[in-house]
């Protein structure tokens, strides 16, 4: 997948992958690619040289995600989404996030570095979700610019953490 020649077709491939600090994975602008991308614990960006997902050549990729999230990045950081479509079915509609920058590590852990720019979400439950799940974890240094989040369900941008407790307020 490293040329234009060997370039893999599906998303598949690159959802296998294990992503390293400056690692770019580029999607043909105007092409179509069905399926999911996701980014766990064990793949890492870092602010200086993060892990980039964006389009190249004329146009924006089109992501397509069917009943599911069309990007999860999950308990790390140090990514970068730039120009791209993701787009929902009818399930991804009522249920999912079309982005979702989830972490639900433990303590109050802040994960850096997160940019989307220039991308549109449309037709899920949610368009973009940044999620601290467990204590105060959560994210910082968060840049979303020029990205249009439209014809999703509930919400364009969300940003939750764990449930509020006032004996021991916490924030994601």
């Amino acid at each position: 997948g490293r040329t234009p020649q060997s370039a893999w077709r599906t998303l598949r491939h690159a959802d296998a992958l294990r992503f390293r600090p400056a690692d770019r994975l580029r999607l043909q602008g105007g092409a179509r690619f069905r399926g999911t991308l996701s980014i766990g614990q064990g793949d890492a960006g870092d602010p200086r040289r993060p892990v980039v997902i964006e389009s190249y050549g004329k146009g924006r990729a089109t992501i397509l995600a069917s009943g599911s999230r069309a990007i999860e990045v999950h308990n790390t950081s140090g990514v970068a989404l730039r120009d791209l479509v993701v787009v929902g079915d009818a399930a991804a509609y009522r249920t999912q996030d079309g982005i979702a920058f989830v972490s639900d590590l433990p303590g109050d852990r802040k994960l850096p570095y997160v940019r989307v720019s220039g991308v549109e979400v449309k037709n899920f439950r949610n368009g973009i979700r940044l999620h601290g799940g467990k204590e105060a974890s959560g994210f910082r240094d968060v840049l979303i610019s020029d990205t249009s989040l439209h014809t999703n369900q509930d919400a364009g941008l969300v940003a939750d953490g764990p449930a509020f407790d006032a004996d021991a307020p916490a924030y994601a």
